[in-house]
């Protein structure tokens, strides 16, 4: 097998994320050659996601109506962050809306799932403004390396 087909197999056995910031947003797209049904059940609660990565901790996980409201502890740089999220199903995935926090001014995720010739595309996007002075860069930094961990994460599992 030649080198570039070496580098095609590898490429298609570990797909990596493209990545790009839209306004205060951290965007991560990738392709997974996994149905659309199984990608959606692995991240369909809040407890599930957030094995992924490793950053996050659950402090409280409540339902609501058809969503869940979930208490989520974070590493700061002088301490752990928390805030309440409102999670809920989306016509294309999921979508968290910060409801509570003394350490965040927003702290939002989306998950947006559509089905590809091959598998599922995914756009995971990431809000983080901290209630403390932090350069965007710095901040924008740790949210890819932390979605990216996710995203690695949840392919590493739904290809086992």
């Amino acid at each position: 097998m030649s080198a570039l087909a070496l580098l095609a197999a590898a490429a298609l056995a570990n797909p990596q994320p493209s990545t790009v910031v839209e306004g205060d947003w951290v965007v991560m797209r990738m392709a997974m050659e996994v149905p659309m049904s199984v990608v959606h059940k692995a991240i369909d609660s809040a407890a599930e996601v957030m094995a992924f990565g490793g950053e996050r901790e659950i402090l409280s996980l409540k339902p609501d109506g058809d969503c869940e409201v979930v208490e989520i502890q974070t590493p700061g740089p002088i301490g752990p962050m928390t805030y309440t999220v409102r999670r809920c199903a989306t016509v294309d995935g999921f979508a968290e809306r910060m409801i509570a926090s003394d350490d965040f001014h927003a702290n939002e995720t989306e998950w947006h799932l559509a089905e590809t010739a091959t598998g599922t595309e995914i756009v995971y996007r990431v809000l983080v403004d901290p209630d403390i002075p932090t350069p965007s860069f710095l901040v924008n930094n740790k949210v890819k390396s932390a979605m990216a961990e996710t995203l690695k994460d949840l392919y590493a599992v739904l290809t086992e």
